[in-house]
């Protein structure tokens, strides 16, 4: 595939530039470019944007403009425009994933939720090694608290010993750390996708008029207008009663606890502006997680 180089607008240098084989530019959805030739272009800017002239005019010009999609971009050789970063090849499956799911559900959402559910379950031996190493890490925290209390005045051997007791009941303290690991790169290439696919955008669900916005459950009569988003409200008080059910089984400090109850809120802030199919991805993986850490404790409570 051919190599094309991609600069921010204020990064592109002012000059002459020969034999180029196309140039474009995109935003979020759409994308103009010209088509494969050669040209010879001139870039001069200003205090507000870059200007590209075409100094070496052909016979015929033509010129994409048009969504960036990669299956109308490609007849014309142009489907490299198309780009969602460092994990792209995780993106274009995803792309093909939800294309296929959208073609049985007919509706982006139901798309959205059943893709989540099948990252979830992809990711699941993961999640379960990483909710019983989290378990363990609760059973033996009255024992971490006295270890802090009794080598509080030497940080060095508290450390040792605290690994010793790690050691002891065969716990990796990274463990719970586990699904994050393969989540991240899942995630922030969801996010490209989720962002930038053209076909979210006006696509409604339930009471989302747009996938690729907020969701705007309910408008105040403010100047100007303030959205109450509920997909973030409803994903900080899921992260709460997480928080509860887990502050409920441990014994950790006053600060975890409060750093654990800060975390589940400042999630809530980060996702309030985020677009709704990308929240919705979120809150369907935290509804799921919930209930499976419900129905571990229930078991560990019928074991204790």
């Amino acid at each position: 595939e051919d190599i094309l180089k991609r600069f921010a607008t204020k990064k592109v240098k002012e000059g002459t530039y020969g034999n180029i084989e196309f140039a474009g530019a995109r935003d979020r959805y759409y994308c103009f470019s010209l088509f494969k030739g050669s040209y010879d272009i001139e870039v001069t800017k200003d205090k507000d944007a870059s200007h590209v002239y075409i100094t070496s005019v052909p016979s015929q010009i033509m010129l994409y403009i048009g969504p960036q999609s990669v299956k109308q971009l490609k007849p014309y050789g142009l489907g490299n425009i198309v780009y969602y970063g460092f994990f792209h090849w995780i993106s274009i499956g995803m792309i093909k994933l939800l294309h296929l799911l959208f073609s049985l559900t007919k509706n982006w959402g139901l798309s959205i939720i059943c893709f989540a559910i099948s990252i979830y379950f992809l990711l699941f031996p993961f999640t379960s090694k990483s909710t019983k190493a989290m378990q363990r890490m609760q059973q033996i925290q009255p024992e971490i608290n006295e270890l802090r209390d009794k080598y509080k005045d030497n940080p060095q051997k508290m450390q040792k010993e605290t690994i010793e007791l790690y050691r002891k009941y065969k716990i990796n303290p990274l463990g719970g750390c586990l699904p994050l690991l393969f989540q991240f790169p899942i995630f922030i290439a969801l996010y490209q996708v989720l962002f930038r696919i053209v076909e979210l955008k006006g696509a409604r669900f339930l009471w989302i008029n747009d996938l690729s916005l907020p969701d705007h459950f309910l408008k105040l009569p403010t100047t100007p207008p303030f959205y109450i988003n509920l997909l973030p409200i409803l994903i900080v008080i899921i992260g709460l009663a997480q928080q509860k059910m887990t502050m409920t089984a441990s014994s950790g400090s006053s600060q975890q606890k409060s750093m654990g109850l800060f975390f589940a809120v400042f999630i809530g802030v980060i996702f309030y502006g985020f677009p709704s199919a990308l929240v919705l991805y979120w809150f369907v993986q935290n509804i799921l997680t919930f209930i499976y850490q419900v129905r571990t404790s229930k078991i560990q409570s019928a074991h204790s």
